[in-house]
């Protein structure tokens, strides 16, 4: 309902009902009638409405024959349409990124479809440069129409103690301390009635965390939390989603040339390769063709372990770098430099997942 629409984006711009009805000019008593569907307002009070709540120019009509419509169980289409068209302006901190994604419609798909229904705890999980972080990222974009409140990115690699991961995630939503009370208590006075999902990235080493996870699920009926981990959660409601390794051909049996270009695995070779290599392709080149199909297939699909490679194409020729493989480790080095440690070697990767092990399990 339009009511519920302008309570909720009145809410995502960190406005109180009485200084809203101050900034379009009416009694806070006419504010509360029009949020709670019990008032339309009037011509003149919805223009400034749509000023005040930052409504795009080419979005102010459609929001003014909803605010004039009556009574709201006539106009609930529309308000959803409204709220669709006005994605641009919801809060949100995603990072912006710098190269396409390439492949992972199938799983952005189901992931999407979970988070749109009743799934409110989602982890994706896998090892170390499977792409984790990349896939809820786009997920998030997509869903940003979805969450009035907000879609805001938590990055935990740099976090080591799971006490801190409350303060993370409220300097990440604009959660600011009270003086005189405990933050988590106006953490979740902040989250209780807004509709927010949480990306809550590199979460294994902060497992601790989890029940603190739960109480914010809890109290806040409309938060969501998509999560990556490089382990389960293991808490109650939590959906798991493994993701998989990019569609790679079989490096044994290849199909034909001309079909290499089906793979994820083998497209993100090249579209890596020509950042450093503009002309790099395979359609011209049958044995480069086949060596980046094979060198896809030895690297098990891990998108890291192919950017790693493919990083290289200037200097070392795959047909080459082929003919290294055996000693991965030191070959996959290099990444770019404002990455993470983790992600600029393959050995450190696998580093990073062996020291979040205790000893038996190393």
């Amino acid at each position: 309902m339009f009511g519920s629409w302008v309570k909720r984006r009145r809410k995502a711009l960190d406005l109180t009902q009485l200084e809203l009805a101050q900034l379009v000019g009416c009694s806070e008593s006419a504010m509360i009638k029009i949020e709670l569907g019990q008032r339309r307002p009037s011509r003149q009070i919805a223009e400034r409405l749509a000023e005040c709540l930052n409504i795009a120019p080419d979005e102010q009509r459609a929001f003014l024959s909803v605010a004039r419509a009556a009574p709201e169980s006539d106009v609930e289409q529309p308000a959803t349409h409204l709220r669709s068209a006005s994605s641009s302006s919801i809060p949100n901190n995603l990072p912006a990124v710098v190269t396409s994604l390439v492949g992972r419609e199938s799983e952005i798909e189901r992931v999407t479809g979970y988070l749109s229904q009743g799934t409110r705890l989602l982890t994706l999980v896998g090892p170390g440069g499977i792409g984790k972080t990349r896939l809820g990222l786009e997920v998030a974009r997509r869903l940003l129409p979805s969450f009035q409140d907000g879609v805001f990115f938590v990055p935990l690699a740099s976090v080591h103690d799971a006490d801190l991961v409350a303060s993370t995630v409220g300097q990440a939503v604009g959660v600011r301390e009270a003086a005189g009370r405990p933050f988590l208590e106006t953490l979740k006075g902040y989250l209780r009635e807004r509709e927010i999902l949480l990306l809550l990235d590199n979460f294994e080493q902060v497992l601790e965390a989890g029940p603190f996870l739960a109480e914010l699920l809890a109290f806040a009926p409309n938060l969501k939390v998509l999560v990556t981990s490089r382990t389960t959660l293991h808490l109650y409601g939590e959906q798991q989603f493994v993701v998989p390794p990019l569609q790679m051909p079989d490096g044994e049996y290849l199909p034909p040339l001309e079909r290499l270009g089906d793979y994820e695995a083998v497209r993100l070779f090249v579209e890596r390769a020509r950042l450093v290599a503009p002309d790099f392709g395979i359609t011209g080149d049958a044995d480069q063709a086949r060596a980046v199909a094979e060198i896809c297939s030895r690297l098990d699909g891990l998108p890291l372990a192919i950017e790693l490679a493919a990083a290289r194409a200037n200097t070392v020729p795959p047909v080459m770098m082929l003919g290294r493989m055996g000693n991965r480790l030191q070959l996959l080095t290099g990444g770019p430099r404002d990455l993470p440690p983790r992600q600029q070697t393959l050995r450190n990767a696998i580093e990073w997942s062996y020291n979040l092990l205790d000893a038996d399990e190393q």
